[in-house]
């Protein structure tokens, strides 16, 4: 018998940004957060919450002029 797997959104409001590294615990509480860059070179930080139904906080912005960069790890 096949277990039908229901499709969740982990994130909304993504698609302008163009480059996103996470895993690492940035912000030093235990759990890994996401750095995400838009198109317009600003840096956005997700806390990560460690709870499943909402796994980031709302983004906090950084800074700005990261589009200089072709990385961000």
């Amino acid at each position: 018998m096949s277990k039908r797997m229901r499709r969740a959104a982990a994130m909304t409001g993504v698609a302008g940004l163009l480059a996103v590294a996470g895993g690492a615990d940035v912000t030093g509480d235990g759990r890994a957060d996401l750095l995400a860059r838009d198109k317009t070179g600003v840096l956005w930080l997700y806390r990560g919450t460690g709870g499943a139904g909402a796994p980031f906080a709302t983004r906090t912005r950084i800074g700005s002029g990261w589009n200089t960069y072709d990385r961000l790890f």
